[in-house]
């Protein structure tokens, strides 16, 4: 077990990881999604004994706050949140250095505004999934995502995108599909953004 690369534990009811995960060195990847984590603070001070863990999905897992030790994952390159109830991010999702991918989708207590900064530390991200969150605006700080090549605004109430937007050097892709924004609006955007900006409506 100890040169176990793929774990996937989805869908097991699991309340807890055991305490021989932790000899699992080698894991890279590991899927916790749609168990019913109900010791969270355990669970991630035996992950964060994992030095290789690249990829993590915990998504449907009614987590309603991450506790500090997730910092401690320095390997993380992929981090699946979608389908819980996470209002606010930890500080310590700064120390991220590595994370490229973010999923946050489907989770209405998210709350953008309150975590765009924190989310413009770290340092690579590359890939943002904010979908179905019913998102109205989406904060101008936006802009201080400087890696953000992908974002995906799919499935909110957005009216507009804000001016932000057009300061992501390295963007080459964004959805907005399915929102409130006027067609006018849409074909201003396509006219606005640069040539090698792809947008789906």
């Amino acid at each position: 077990m100890s040169h176990l690369f793929y774990f996937d534990l989805s869908g097991n009811r699991l309340s807890k990881l055991p305490r021989n995960f932790e000899s699992l060195t080698s894991l890279r990847n590991l899927y916790l999604d749609y168990n019913k984590a109900q010791q969270i603070d355990e669970d991630f001070e035996v992950l964060s004994k994992l030095p290789l863990l690249k990829v993590l999905d915990i998504r449907g897992d009614g987590i309603t706050q991450l506790p500090p030790s997730i910092g401690k994952l320095k390997s993380l390159e992929y981090l699946e949140l979608s389908d819980n109830e996470i209002e606010i991010l930890p500080q310590e999702i700064r120390n991220l250095k590595n994370l490229q991918v973010l999923y946050i989708n489907n989770d209405s207590r998210f709350n953008l505004s309150k975590n765009i900064g924190l989310l413009s530390t770290i340092p690579n991200l590359k890939e943002l999934h904010l979908e179905g969150d019913h998102f109205q605006r989406i904060p101008e700080e936006i802009r201080n995502l400087k890696s953000l090549e992908y974002l995906y605004l799919g499935n909110n109430d957005l009216t507009e995108l804000p001016e932000g937007i057009k300061e992501l050097e390295k963007l080459k892709f964004i959805d907005i599909s399915n929102n409130r924004m006027p067609h006018i609006l849409l074909d201003q955007y396509r006219d606005d953004l640069s040539p090698t900006i792809k947008i789906k409506f």
